[in-house]
């Protein structure tokens, strides 16, 4: 009735006036903290990311479907995933011979089972580290040395989920 749609992350940013980030987030994980819930598109996309049809997975989404289906999926395979500074290394770490040793999860937002690394509003966006901007700027141009730009994986198959092409990042 002529009202004004704040959209998801305006509705949070809304909340937090009222009440503290570990509240929301509490609330969040208990209305989106379902193990498993049938979503065959996150299926399809963990069995390619297993099958190296994906090399990198970017999930802006902080509810773990997406992580549930790919650590069901991979069955004890080795990925990287990244979702705080601490799963952060230099790029280089993650390659051998001009290719990634192995598949890399990032969850450049957060996650709900890591109260600390959550972000969700737009505002909270602009905040994400230094790191993780540099870290993911490395993966999308496949930069393997910074002191030898010209060294870089030629192909990489990145997904990206959970961007509305309205975010920031």
């Amino acid at each position: 009735c002529g009202g004004m749609d704040l959209g998801f992350e305006g509705g949070l940013h809304l909340l937090l006036n009222f009440f503290t980030k570990d509240y929301i987030v509490d609330q969040l994980r208990r209305r989106l903290g379902f193990k498993h819930l049938p979503s065959y598109f996150y299926e399809i996309v963990s069995h390619m990311f297993k099958h190296r049809f994906f090399d990198v997975i970017v999930n802006f989404n902080f509810d773990e479907i997406l992580d549930n289906a790919i650590e069901d999926e991979m069955c004890g395979a080795t990925y990287h995933k990244v979702v705080s500074d601490i799963d952060i290394h230099p790029f280089s770490e993650f390659t051998t011979e001009n290719r990634l040793k192995a598949p890399i999860y990032i969850k450049p937002h957060g996650s709900a089972s890591s109260k600390s690394s959550m972000l969700f509003t737009s505002a909270q966006y602009v905040t994400i580290s230094q790191e993780m901007r540099t870290f993911l700027k490395e993966v999308f141009l496949g930069t393997i040395s910074s002191r030898d730009p010209g060294t870089s994986i030629k192909n990489i198959n990145i997904c990206v989920a959970g961007y509305s092409l309205r975010d920031i990042d």
